[in-house]
C-alpha cells in the first residue's frame, strides 16, 4: 500500500484533508475512502459522521475492500427513536455493543457513525470500562456478587442461556453468554473461587475448550450509577407533580402506574432503548464522539447532515408525544443533544458525495 499512499499523497484531494477551507465535493465512495487512507497516514484517528446508515456501510465496505490494513468500526444506532424503541432486532443491539467494545478496548483508526447516532446520548466510557468485569481462575468472588454485577451491566438472568447479555445460576455454576465470545461460558466455582471456566455449545450443552480469563462487556449503552438513578427518579417525581395538577385524577393514576412501572423496570437494569426517555433523565454529557475525544470529525456530506439530525429530533419528539398522549410518557422532550453541538468540535465538512 505504500506506492498507493505515495500516490495520494501527490494528489490535492488528499492534500486538503489538512485545510479547512479545501472544499471536497461530488466524490465517488472510493474517492471518500482513498481521501480518508491518505489522511489517516498523518492523523491518528478520524470520525466520519454520515447522514444514514446505507452510506456509512457503503464507506466502511469500501474502506474494508480496499484499505484493509486501515481498522475501521462502525457504531450505528436506528435512524429512528420509534422503530429502536419499538422493533430494532437482538442482531443490530449485538452489532452495536461488540462495536462499542472495539472502540472501547481496540480503538480503530477510522470510526464511522452517522447524524442519528451523533444526536443520542450515551453512558460515560468511564462508567462503561468501570462495569466491564475481567473473571480469572482462581479469583476470589461471592457467586451473588458476580450474579448482582452482571445485573448492574445490563444481563438478563434466565433459566437457560441461550442468547447473549443472559445469564443463568444453577448450583455452583454461572453460566454467561458476553458479545466477544460466539460460544457463552460456563464459571465453576468451589465456595467463592472461581475454580474452572470453559465455554460450551448452547445446543448439546457440552464443554468446547477451558478458559484461563474472559472479560465480560456491559449489555448496554444506557447504563447509570446510583446517582444517576436517583437523579432520574427526582425528575420523574418533579414532572409528575406538575401533570397532576392539570390532569383528571383517573387519567392521572394511569400515567402514573405506566411511568412507574419503566422506573422501576430500568432502576431494576432491564436495559435497552424502551427506556431512552428515562436514561436522558440521569443528564448524562456524552456523545460517540467523546469515545474517541482527539480525532478529527469530518461531516459528509455536510449540507445534510445537521438537515439529518434535526429530522431525527423532530421525529424522535414526535415520538415522545405520542407516549405521553397514550399515557406511557413524560411530557419531557429535551432529551438530545443540541444540533450545535456537531460545529463545535469543528469538524472538516465535505459536501455531497456520490454513490458509487
Amino acid at each position: 500500500m505504500k506506492w498507493l499512499n505515495r500516490e495520494l499523497q501527490k494528489q490535492q484531494l488528499a492534500k486538503g484533508i489538512h485545510n479547512p477551507s479545501f472544499n471536497y465535493a461530488h466524490l465517488t465512495t472510493i474517492q471518500e475512502a482513498s481521501v480518508l487512507y491518505a489522511a489517516l497516514q498523518e492523523e491518528k484517528q478520524i470520525i466520519v459522521i454520515k447522514e444514514n446508515e446505507t452510506q456509512a456501510r457503503a464507506l466502511n465496505t469500501q474502506m474494508e475492500s480496499l484499505f484493509p490494513d486501515i481498522t475501521t468500526q462502525l457504531f450505528l444506532q436506528e435512524d429512528s427513536l420509534r422503530v429502536e424503541a419499538i422493533a430494532s432486532s437482538p442482531e443490530n443491539h449485538y452489532e452495536k455493543m461488540e462495536a462499542l467494545y472495539n472502540i472501547l478496548y481496540h480503538p480503530p483508526k477510522l470510526l464511522l457513525t452517522t447524524s442519528a447516532t451523533l444526536m443520542r446520548y450515551l453512558a460515560s466510557p468511564e462508567l462503561l470500562k468501570e462495569r466491564t468485569t475481567r473473571l480469572k481462575i482462581d479469583t476470589e468472588i461471592e457467586m451473588n456478587d458476580l450474579a448482582s454485577k452482571l445485573l448492574q451491566m445490563g444481563y438478563q438472568q434466565v433459566q437457560v442461556v441461550e442468547k447473549p447479555f443472559t445469564f443463568a445460576r444453577r448450583g455452583g455454576l454461572i453460566d454467561v453468554f458476553t458479545i466477544q465470545h460466539p460460544n457463552p461460558i460456563r464459571i465453576d466455582f468451589f465456595d467463592n473461587l472461581i475454580e474452572n471456566m470453559r465455554f460450551f455449545d448452547v445446543e448439546t450443552q457440552r464443554s468446547l475448550s477451558d478458559i484461563q480469563e474472559v472479560t465480560l462487556f456491559v449489555a448496554s449503552e444506557y447504563l447509570t450509577n446510583d446517582h444517576q438513578k436517583a437523579t432520574i427518579i427526582n425528575r420523574v417525581n418533579e414532572r409528575l407533580a406538575l401533570i397532576k395538577e392539570k390532569t383528571e385524577p383517573s387519567t392521572y393514576e394511569i400515567l402514573y402506574e405506566n411511568i412507574y412501572k419503566d422506573v422501576d423496570d430500568f432502576i431494576l437494569n432491564a436495559i435497552d432503548a424502551r427506556y431512552y426517555d428515562l436514561f436522558a433523565l440521569s443528564n448524562p454529557t456524552h456523545q460517540i464522539t467523546d469515545f474517541l475525544p482527539n480525532a478529527k470529525i469530518i461531516l459528509s456530506p455536510s449540507p445534510t447532515i445537521e438537515k439529518s439530525a434535526k429530522f431525527f429530533l423532530d421525529e424522535s419528539v414526535d415520538y415522545l408525544i405520542s407516549k405521553h398522549q397514550e399515557l406511557k410518557g413524560l411530557d419531557q422532550y429535551d432529551l438530545f443533544p443540541r444540533t450545535e453541538t456537531i460545529q463545535q468540535h469543528k469538524p472538516l465538512l465535505f459536501h455531497q458525495f456520490q454513490a458509487s
